[in-house]
């Protein structure tokens, strides 16, 4: 499947806004965790960057993105733990699309304080 096949297939209904944070990223039943960049975000899904050979995913995999919430002056929180699924992978698995998934309304608010937060940097707001 090309490029273009892969980008067809996943809906964005979301403008997506430039990131760059670090983040983790732990498939569901599995321990260990893979630190990773955060391309882009949106209310309904998101991008990371992987280093090559890093992580073992494939398409319809779920997985976890934990961000730390003090990044987004979170103090609710320890940690913002969202289900996910992938849903593309381009450039030989450097980059990881995906969607969120079956979340508490907690983290859904958590997604949106975050997706508006990068809208506002993507405006030069801050």
């Amino acid at each position: 499947m090309g490029l273009d096949e892969n980008n067809a297939s996943e809906q964005r209904n979301a403008e997506r806004f430039k990131s760059s944070i670090p983040v983790l990223i732990q498939k569901k039943g599995l321990s260990g965790t893979c630190e990773c960049t955060l391309l882009n975000i949106s209310t309904n899904g998101f991008s990371v960057r992987i280093e090559n050979g890093k992580l073992n995913i494939n398409v319809g995999d779920d997985f976890f993105l934990i961000i730390d919430p003090k990044l987004f002056d979170i103090e609710e929180l320890n940690k913002i733990k969202i289900n996910s699924i992938c849903k593309r992978i381009e450039s030989n698995m450097i980059v990881v699309g995906a969607e969120f998934t079956h979340n508490v309304r907690i983290v859904n608010e958590m997604i949106k304080l975050i997706s508006n937060y990068f809208e506002k940097i993507n405006e030069n707001d801050y």
